[in-house]
């Protein structure tokens, strides 16, 4: 079974573009569910709140999606979500434990939101959070902070105040079993890379699965912490990554010195790895 993209996230945090970003790479369909309740209910989502206040709104927004989700309002690959789409309890207990999904949750700061908000409101585009900037920025904390718990529970936040669409799909295409709930994953570009960090209980045995599902060049080299590599040799060896490939930093404040970085570069050179690696 191909696994399907369920999107959601904070406002302005680029939900829409890795939704396309994503739907190109993939070559599958992509559904915005608030275009799906307009073409349906043949009325959009703010003017539903308009004329019938936002509870209303969040229970036509979670019979839509139900429906959508079962495959009733046509095939897809991607699913985005509004960004408040997984308050509604409905919702989020269809998402939770499901391991043919991959849900992903935008965020970034609420400064970066309050940035983004703002531009787009002085391009006509999105006046989400308000016009005056001080209200936007406090309207921006406060839905992070309503929502930033239930984004976790049902699946993995990546944040994206320094990264363009172009190099956030690749990452997302990229995660796999990776993307679960409790899990939160920080990429950090560095020029034309980017270098991703993934924190959550339990992600080691996805890890296998779905990082070194990347890692299948010729040039290619693991550094990892002592004990994790005495947990994981089999798993090393199933993927048939050769000691050779591997540098083992000793456990204990020790390992950090000079002499074990300089260790580290010669490795690193040794496996062929360069500043464009």
């Amino acid at each position: 079974m191909n696994r399907k993209y369920i999107l959601s996230g904070a406002p302005c945090a680029g939900k829409s573009s890795l939704a396309r970003g994503l739907s190109n790479l993939t070559h599958t369909q992509s559904l915005d569910l608030d275009d799906v309740i307009t073409s349906v209910r043949g009325v959009s989502p703010s003017e539903i709140i308009t004329r019938s206040g936002l509870a209303e709104f969040r229970r036509v927004e979670s019979d839509v999606f139900q429906e959508t989700f079962r495959g009733g309002n046509g095939e897809y690959g991607i699913l985005c979500l509004g960004g408040g789409a997984v308050e509604s309890a409905d919702i989020r207990s269809s998402l939770i434990g499901r391991n043919d999904i991959s849900l992903i949750s935008l965020v970034c700061s609420a400064e970066e939101i309050s940035t983004r908000s703002l531009r787009d409101y002085a391009r006509q585009q999105r006046p989400v959070l308000g016009e005056i900037p001080e209200e936007n920025l406090k309207n921006a904390r406060e839905i992070l902070a309503r929502r930033m718990p239930f984004y976790r529970e049902c699946g993995a936040v990546v944040y994206t105040d320094f990264l363009s669409s172009e190099q956030l799909v690749p990452i997302v295409e990229a995660l796999g079993d990776i993307s679960q709930p409790g899990v939160t994953i920080i990429p950090a570009p560095q020029g034309d890379l980017v270098s991703t960090a993934i924190v959550g209980r339990g992600i080691l045995s996805r890890l296998f699965s779905g990082i070194f599902s990347l890692a299948q060049s010729k040039s290619r080299a693991f550094v990892i912490d002592e004990n994790v590599y005495l947990s994981s040799i089999q798993k090393f060896e199933q993927l048939g990554v050769g000691k050779e490939e591997v540098y083992i930093v000793p456990s204990g404040e020790t390992s950090k010195s000079i002499q074990k970085l300089e260790e580290l570069l010669k490795f690193l050179a040794t496996q062929g790895c360069s500043r464009e690696s």
